[in-house]
């Protein structure tokens, strides 16, 4: 049951949805109850929406499709959530590092991965505690909702994990780096 009095959740998928990213447990998690209420946001071209499946399963969760913000809204888009959704087929791992994954640590926003434990992006969450990652062969996606709300529903812990995110892309994915890192690679 919804509680009125809790602030939802919000997830955000923002960017390209198509062959590469896993639909069917993105369905499977919007389908799910929750102890806690859950808003899910794609911000998705239209023409891809129908790969999340028409119609949208039936849910006490909040499904909502946004048009692409301009850049000038941006940043303001992407930190109005308080988790982004990163997914990934396990056919398509190590071909294909969904960007959307950097833009979320870039604002200082955890991640949960739906994808491959033998992907990066579930190694660097799980190397910098960047969020959740959600593989076939892992636990039960209730107990990673759990532990997402029980620690999103705890200001502390949720400004620390944002800031956490934000440090990691500073220090580790920022465009700066990865350019002087390929300008080192190139001189060598």
């Amino acid at each position: 049951p919804k509680h009125p009095s809790l602030n939802p959740i919000k997830f955000l998928y923002a960017g390209h949805l198509g062959n590469a990213h896993e639909t069917e447990r993105i369905r499977q998690l919007m389908s799910h109850k929750f102890s806690h209420p859950l808003e899910f946001s794609f911000s998705v071209r239209k023409d891809s929406t129908h790969i999340l499946g028409d119609p949208l399963p039936p849910s006490v969760n909040s499904v909502k499709i946004l048009e692409f913000a301009p850049e000038s809204e941006l940043i303001e888009r992407l930190t109005a959530y308080d988790i982004h959704l990163v997914t990934l087929k396990e056919s398509w791992s190590g071909i294909v590092v969904p960007s959307k994954f950097f833009a979320a640590i870039a604002v200082g926003r955890p991640v949960l991965f739906i994808g491959p434990e033998s992907s990066a992006i579930a190694k660097w969450i799980s190397q910098y505690q960047l969020g959740w990652t959600w593989s076939d062969d892992n636990r039960d996606i209730r107990l990673i909702i759990e532990s997402i709300i029980e620690t999103l529903s705890d200001c502390s812990q949720k400004n620390k994990l944002n800031r956490r995110c934000y440090d990691a892309y500073q220090s580790y994915f920022s465009r700066d780096l990865m350019t002087k890192k390929i300008i080192e690679l190139i001189e060598q």
